[in-house]
C-alpha cells in the first residue's frame, strides 16, 4: 500500500546508512521485495537471514 510513494527512496538511504555501520548488524529479509535489497549490504561483518513472507494463509 505504501508502493510508489517516495518511501523506497528513504528506505533505500536507511539501509545504505545501516549498511556504513562498522559494527555487526542482522538483517532479517521476509519476501522477494525485501530480498531484493540484499546486494546493497556489502558489509562482510553483518549477517543477513532470509525466508519467506509470513503469510496469514499458510498457518
Amino acid at each position: 500500500s505504501h508502493q510508489g510513494k517516495g518511501w523506497e527512496n528513504f528506505t533505500d538511504a536507511v539501509i545504505e546508512a545501516v549498511n556504513a555501520q562498522d559494527r555487526p548488524i542482522v538483517y532479517f529479509l521476509w519476501g522477494r521485495p525485501a530480498q531484493s535489497k540484499i546486494p546493497m549490504l556489502s558489509n562482510p561483518r553483518h549477517l543477513i537471514l532470509k525466508a519467506p513472507h509470513p503469510s496469514p494463509l499458510s498457518a
